[in-house]
C-alpha cells in the first residue's frame, strides 16, 4: 500500500523460515520495478535494503523509501537462509506512490492597475520542477 510520505510504499507479508516454514530466514532480497516481476526478471528489479527477518509465520511490515513519486510499481522478495540457499520469488505486490501536489505559489504580486482591473504575476510551480511565468 502507499506509504505515509512521498516516494514510499508499505509492504506487508508473512515471514518464511530458515528451513521452509520453520525458524527464521537470514535475510531478504526485496526488489521493485516499473514492470511486473517473476523468477526470470527478478534480478533486473531495483534492490532494496530490507529489514531483518522475523520468526516464520509472523506478520512483517517494511516501508520502502526513495521511490519515484506518482508511479505504479511492482514489488517481490525472496528469503535466504544461513547456508546461502535462496527461496523462490514471492507473489508480486503492486502499489502506486503518492501524487505530489505542486509547491505553493510564494510570489503572487500586482504588476499593473488600470481602473477596475489589475494584472497579477507569479512564478508557477511546475510538476516537473520547471517554472513558468503566467499573466492573468
Amino acid at each position: 500500500q502507499t506509504g505515509t510520505g512521498n516516494g514510499q510504499v508499505l509492504l506487508t507479508w508473512i515471514a518464511s523460515g530458515d528451513d521452509g516454514s520453520a525458524g527464521q530466514a537470514s535475510s531478504y532480497e526485496i526488489r521493485w520495478s516499473r514492470s511486473t516481476l517473476d523468477e526470470a526478471s527478478f534480478g533486473n528489479g531495483t534492490l532494496v535494503v530490507g529489514p531483518t527477518p522475523v520468526t516464520a509465520g509472523t506478520k512483517q511490515t517494511f516501508t520502502v523509501t526513495g521511490l519515484p513519486d506518482e508511479e505504479a510499481l511492482f514489488f517481490a522478495l525472496r528469503a535466504k537462509d544461513d547456508a546461502g540457499n535462496v527461496g523462490a520469488v514471492s507473489n508480486v505486490a503492486s502499489a502506486r506512490t503518492r501524487d505530489v501536489p505542486p509547491a505553493t505559489v510564494a510570489d503572487l504580486r500586482q504588476t499593473a492597475r488600470a481602473g477596475t482591473s489589475i494584472t497579477v504575476a507569479w512564478t508557477a510551480p511546475g510538476d516537473d520542477g520547471s517554472k513558468a511565468r503566467h499573466l492573468v
